[in-house]
C-alpha cells in the first residue's frame, strides 16, 4: 500500500513538473499560486504604486498562500497601517470614513487608499 500511495505521488509530482515546463514565467506563477490568486496579484501588481505599503485582508496570515503573494508583490510590502488596504474575497472591514476606493477588479476584490 505504501509504495501505491508513493508511485501515486511521484506520479502528481512528475504531472505538475512536465506542466510547469511548458509555460513561461507568468505561467509558472499563475500555476503555483492558482488562477484567482493569480489574477489578483496581477491586478495589485498594475495599480499599486511601486514602493507601496499595504494590508491585505483576505489570506490568512503565515499560510502558503499569503507568503507567496507577498513575495511577488515585492518591491511593495505589507505593514500594519500600509498606505493601501486590499481585499481579496473578504468583507470590507476595518475602513475609515476617508478611505476611498482606489481600484476594484471584482465585488470582492477591491484596492482602497487610506487618506493621509
Amino acid at each position: 500500500a505504501y509504495f501505491q500511495v508513493y508511485q501515486l505521488q511521484n506520479q502528481h509530482q512528475a504531472q505538475k513538473l512536465r506542466r510547469l515546463s511548458g509555460v513561461d514565467l507568468a505561467g509558472k506563477h499563475e500555476i503555483i499560486l492558482g488562477p484567482e490568486l493569480y489574477r489578483f496579484l496581477t491586478f495589485c501588481q498594475k495599480e499599486l504604486p511601486p514602493y507601496a505599503t499595504y494590508q491585505l485582508s483576505g489570506l490568512e496570515k503565515g499560510s502558503i498562500e499569503d507568503v507567496r503573494f507577498r513575495y511577488y508583490l515585492y518591491p511593495r510590502v505589507q505593514k500594519p497601517n500600509g498606505e493601501f488596504l486590499l481585499y481579496y474575497h473578504s468583507s470590507v472591514d476595518n475602513l475609515n470614513k476617508e478611505d476611498t476606493l482606489y481600484a476594484s477588479l471584482d465585488s470582492d476584490i477591491n484596492i482602497f487608499q487610506r487618506k493621509k
